[in-house]
């Protein structure tokens, strides 16, 4: 018998297809199994579907009414423009919070970084993505920008999916998190040009801008 429908029903299933992303149990251009979901969970459609209009609203999936969901694709063009929007952000972020940083911010990161490191070691690759992620979310609130926090937050899920994706097709001893903890390093001397050069250059290499743009193009 079919539970009572209800947002808090769809809390569930949203978190259960989020980890089938990151997992690539869900691939881009994979369909979503409504009724296979509906089963599992012993609960309507309804929630289904809600839990379906929030990925939606989050970029990483694409509705068809009355027909089917999908999730999104990531072309190549999607990759290019989500790097350079991401370095324009977090060289804004890194100036940031060099001005308004506290040491026990910093020491906070880079306990992040070292969360990543150990991830990567016990190939935990849910938690290095999302923990890879919230190390830049953490600098938005550094920086005390509403501006920048909410633009973070709101891309936060499809930069862990393209994580995720990209990580599960490079060499698995690949660990973002040196260049986490190297920036740490140059936030707490307060070296903004040296901070920004390893934020730059960190996004540079995981994004693929190096083949596209001339050497130093993002650090001028």
């Amino acid at each position: 018998m079919k539970q009572e429908n209800g947002n808090n029903l769809s809390e569930p299933v949203y978190n259960h297809l989020v980890e089938m992303l990151l997992t690539q149990k869900l691939k881009p251009g994979d369909r979503i199994p409504e009724s296979k979901l509906a089963d599992q969970f012993g609960i309507s459609r309804t929630p289904i579907r809600e839990a379906l209009r929030r990925l939606a609203s989050e970029g990483v999936i694409k509705i068809y009414p009355n027909r089917f969901a999908e999730v999104m694709t990531v072309d190549n063009d999607f990759i290019i423009q989500l790097g350079q929007a991401r370095i324009a952000i977090d060289t804004m972020l890194t100036k940031l919070c060099i001005y308004y940083g506290s040491n026990a911010d910093f020491e906070g990161l880079r306990r992040m970084a070292k969360v990543c490191t150990e991830a990567t070691k016990t190939k935990d690759y849910i938690l290095r993505t999302k923990t890879d992620m919230d190390f830049h979310l953490q600098l938005a609130h550094i920086s005390r920008n509403q501006f920048l926090i909410k633009y973070q937050t709101e891309i936060s899920l499809r930069v862990k999916l393209l994580v995720a994706w990209k990580y599960l097709q490079i060499d698995k001893g690949y660990d973002s998190s040196l260049s986490h903890l190297a920036l740490v390093d140059a936030l707490e001397e307060r070296d903004e040009i040296k901070a920004i050069k390893i934020a730059v250059n960190h996004l540079v290499d995981f994004y693929g801008l190096d083949s596209h743009f001339p050497a130093g193009f993002f650090e001028k």
